[in-house]
Formats: structure tokens, C-alpha cells, sequence
């Protein structure tokens, strides 16, 4: 199990390219440039996360890194650019440091920014957090074992030895 704050694979971005000043000019009229201690959110098209990309020569870039690289410069490799106004949005480049991924990940904590991944909230649940709560207290009151459990509520034994053993659902 992966305990680090380090991605199990190395985060690989492409290298923002030399651009030209047409492109340059077009990246900028599409953020919306406000005082400096404003976010200058991009006003086009957003990735599921909520950041902002842009194309140039058919690949596309985030635009945090592109604003990043024309005011610093290349971005080294295994760096990230991190926001400090937690807006994915945000192109203003006082808003944005470079940061490696373990940064990154420290800062989100720190900011309490990472979703909750307790009880129903975990991606792999099987169960809600109300359903848990009455296995546990059936299960609790009953002579009954752990198979008995899961072949009841349709989950495997071992869902339900973690649940009574409070290993899982934690947050109950």
C-alpha cells in the first residue's frame, strides 16, 4: 500500500512549447484579467476538475501551467504549478507557485481540501452509511456470524468483518 504522499506513478506533463506571440495575445484575451490580488479566471473551456485547458499544435495544456511558463519560464520536469487561491480557474500568477507533487498534496490537507473517503464516501463502498449503521447494530444484538451477514445484505464477509471490527466506516 502506497502510505506517501508520492504518486504511485511519476505525473508527466507535457512541456509548454515556444509560442508565438499570436498565441501568447490569444491565451491572455481569454483569461479575465482583474488587480493583482484577484483570481484571472479562464473564461473558455474546463476539464472535469475545474481547470482550465487550452490547445496549441493539437495537444492540449493546463492553463495554470501556461500562464506559469510565460511570466517564470520552463517548468521543471516533476514540478507542478499549485494555486494558492484553491480556484482550478485561476491564471493569475501571483495566485500560482511551483511545487512538486508530495507540495501539492500537503497543501490540499493542509487546507482541508481532500474529500472525505469514510464510510459511503469511499469510491469502493458498498454500503450507505444508514445501511452500515443497521448491519452494525444487527449484527451487534445477534448470535448470528459474519456470513450469515453478508449473505443477507449481498456484500462479501469480509465487508462485514471490517464493519464490525471498525475498520471501515470509521466515521460511524
Amino acid at each position: 500500500m502506497n502510505t506517501t504522499l508520492e504518486p504511485k506513478h511519476k505525473v508527466k506533463f507535457l512541456p509548454i512549447p515556444k509560442l508565438e506571440q499570436y498565441q501568447i495575445d490569444s491565451f491572455w484575451e481569454k483569461v479575465d484579467i482583474k488587480s493583482q490580488d484577484e483570481c484571472w479566471n479562464w473564461k473558455k473551456s474546463l476539464d472535469s476538475w475545474g481547470y482550465g485547458h487550452v490547445g496549441f499544435w493539437d495537444k492540449l495544456y493546463k492553463t495554470n501551467r501556461v500562464a506559469w511558463y510565460l511570466v517564470n519560464g520552463d517548468i521543471p520536469d516533476g514540478m507542478v504549478i499549485c494555486h494558492r487561491c484553491d480556484n482550478p480557474k485561476c491564471c493569475n500568477p501571483n495566485h500560482l507557485f511551483l511545487g512538486t507533487f508530495k507540495d501539492n498534496t500537503r497543501d490540499c490537507v493542509r487546507k482541508g481540501r481532500l474529500p472525505s473517503r469514510h464510510g459511503e464516501l469511499n469510491n469502493s463502498a458498498k454500503l450507505t452509511n444508514e445501511l452500515a449503521r443497521q448491519i452494525k447494530t444487527e449484527y451487534e444484538a445477534s448470535e448470528r456470524g459474519h456470513r450469515y451477514f453478508a449473505k443477507k445484505y449481498n456484500v462479501s464477509p469480509s465487508c462485514i468483518l471490517r464493519l464490525c471490527s471498525g475498520i471501515s466506516f470509521k466515521n460511524l
